[in-house]
């Protein structure tokens, strides 16, 4: 689908493109294209391909919005496309220097989104290692799988929490929501963003109970 994105074509099947974006990062996020069982005729090259696709769909306005909502669930299975520096300059730029606002929720609702899935296969695999845990060393596996969420969170701290200051209350919202993620798990040192965000006096509507206390 190597057009023009701006081709005034692409308006006239713009639902039907918005259903099968989602659709895509759905079937991506649930299921292992790896296996040759799951991609079947698509090939095994099928998860780069369409992740170049959806990328290149982010220069159509018109389903923008969607392509990165269909990047985030591809990434939840395929999280090695965010260390890489297309998706970290697309990621960067959105959370720095977006002009629409969904777009920069979006973008913090991916990495929230991934977050979670990793935290949910963390217990996962906790659980079936600790049945085999003569045969593996538990805590081993674990520091593998969260010194990757650890790596993937420091790339975008910055802008993460540089997008506190942004204006509108939704974005606000979806960097407590990140934040928050971020220091349950671990992730970070608590004094990185300790020192960024506001008291809870100058902004009311907000917990802060998840950050240490101020000396």
């Amino acid at each position: 689908m190597k057009v023009n994105p701006m081709d005034p074509q692409l308006e006239k099947v713009r639902p039907t493109l918005r259903r099968a974006v989602y659709t895509i990062g759905i079937f991506l996020r649930h299921f292992d294209f790896t296996k040759p069982e799951v991609f079947g005729d698509f090939g095994a090259e099928i998860v780069p391909m369409v992740f170049n696709d959806l990328v290149f769909l982010l220069n159509t306005p018109s389903v923008q919005l969607f392509s990165l909502q269909a990047i985030g669930n591809l990434c939840i299975r395929h999280y090695d496309f965010m260390l890489g520096n297309e998706l970290k300059f697309i990621y960067q730029q959105f959370l720095v220097s977006a002009t629409e606002i969904p777009l920069r929720v979006q973008t913090l609702l991916n990495i929230q989104l991934y977050l979670v899935e990793e935290e949910l296969r963390m217990i996962k695999q906790d659980q079936e290692w600790t049945k085999n845990a003569k045969h593996h060393d538990i805590k081993e596996m674990g520091d593998v799988t969260s010194g990757m969420a650890s790596t993937i969170v420091q790339i975008f701290l910055k802008q993460i929490l540089e997008s506190f200051l942004h204006s509108d209350l939704s974005v606000r919202l979806a960097v407590v929501r990140v934040v928050q993620l971020v220091l349950q798990q671990g992730l970070v040192h608590p004094i990185q963003v300790n020192t960024i965000f506001p008291s809870s006096q100058q902004f009311p509507c907000f917990t802060f109970s998840f950050l240490p206390a101020r000396s």
